[in-house]
């Protein structure tokens, strides 16, 4: 069995269903162990590619090779592993994942580091955080040693590649639009949704439709992973920018057989603006409310008559959509949670998956709730599978 250790990103929860279907989809039938909340044991019989894997996931920040266990966490225990990495050729950068509770203290790595300098090794050790950063990693070229406690043991891995930064940053803020004041989906959550939603069919036999594209981000995501694309929006701005964003990206990487489509139109009329059709998914991020502002007051009335109108809207949407959906679609989307209502925000949601019921959508998992931190309004992710009459 070939043993590998992944580390999630900030959304573990959402990580996890991504990194499932993904290794489903390269039908590699792994056993999954959840070792911690943001690291994974995977073991499969057949090597997984790992450029190709962690290329192709949005949440998974490394991957390791799983190397060890170790009673208790030495500078004795952990030499021989790090003795095996480093060089005597030229000055080394490492650092150690410590995925627990509490870092090992400063005289501890002092102590490491001396040891391995006794022997010869020269070694500069990185120790700002518990965890090395996939940026230092393929910055510096730094080894990377990931520990983990699992009952009882700390598992020992060695990372063997991490997210290339630099590619996602640049497809992000490259791009000609790209606006993060108007809270526009992370690149990386759009990613994983539409490899949750895709499941384990292969992007170039699927079609994808976003009702509410805006910059296009999900489309572009889409259309870069091979499939199939259509997206509307009712703003006429931010469809003329998803189109100059989709043209700078078929560009960019060159995908000349690119097929997908752009145009201005109301989600509520989906099926009379849009030419292509029916689609196997439907991914998207609608309106999620009028923005709010840090420190800015917000009554229950104001929020309730919030709560109403994007009731409204969605339903609308989801009616609408029974027009240009094949049987057994998915339909994975993103409703507004607002952090200071939470109760009010539980049960809009509930009301709305209620309502998706009878509608013919059915609810596939508990909803996800992605935020950053002081974010008023959060995001929760819903994925419903659509039976026709």
């Amino acid at each position: 069995m070939h043993r590998y250790l992944l580390v999630f990103g900030n959304t573990p929860q959402l990580s996890h269903l991504e990194l499932t279907t993904v290794l489903s989809r390269f039908q590699l039938d792994p056993i999954i162990t959840n070792l911690s909340e943001r690291v994974v044991l995977v073991e499969t019989i057949k090597r997984i590619s790992l450029e190709k894997t962690q290329e192709e996931l949005g949440g998974t920040v490394k991957i390791g090779a799983a190397v060890g266990e170790l009673n208790s966490i030495t500078v004795e225990g952990l030499l021989p592993y790090l003795e095996q990495l480093l060089t005597k050729d030229h000055k080394n950068t490492f650092g150690l994942s410590i995925f627990a509770k509490r870092p090992l203290s400063f005289p501890f790595c002092r102590e490491l580091k001396s040891q391995l300098s006794a022997q010869g090794f020269s070694v500069r050790f990185v120790a700002k955080d518990q965890e090395v950063a996939s940026v230092v990693i393929r910055k510096e070229k730094a080894i990377d040693l990931i520990l983990v406690p699992f009952e009882g043991k700390w598992i020992v891995g060695v990372t063997m590649i991490a997210q290339d930064f630099e590619e996602w940053s640049n497809r992000d803020y490259g791009r000609p639009h790209a606006d993060s004041k108007r809270g526009m989906l992370p690149l990386k959550i759009a990613r994983m949704m539409l490899n949750i939603a895709v499941g384990s069919r292969n992007f170039s036999d699927v079609s994808i439709f976003d009702p509410f594209c805006g910059m296009g981000t999900i489309v572009s995501e889409a259309v870069l992973l091979g499939a199939s694309a259509a997206g509307i929006d009712i703003d006429k701005a931010s469809v003329l920018k998803a189109q100059q964003n989709l043209s700078w990206l078929t560009k960019r990487y060159g995908l000349k057989t690119a097929v997908y489509e752009l145009r201005i139109g109301d989600a509520l009329k989906s099926h009379e603006v849009v030419k292509s059709g029916p689609f196997d998914c439907i991914v998207t991020e609608p309106f999620l409310g009028p923005p709010v502002n840090v420190g800015q007051r917000v009554t229950e009335d104001e929020i309730d008559g919030v709560f109403r109108k994007l009731f409204d809207l969605y339903i609308g949407a989801f009616k609408n959509w029974q027009n240009v959906l094949k049987d057994e679609a998915v339909v994975m989307i993103i409703f507004p949670h607002m952090k200071y209502f939470g109760e009010k925000s539980d049960r809009f949601v509930k009301n709305i998956i209620d309502s998706c019921e009878k509608l013919g959508y059915t609810l596939e998992t508990e909803p996800i709730i992605y935020a950053r931190e002081q974010a008023f309004i959060q995001r929760n992710i819903c994925i419903f599978k659509f039976k026709k009459n």
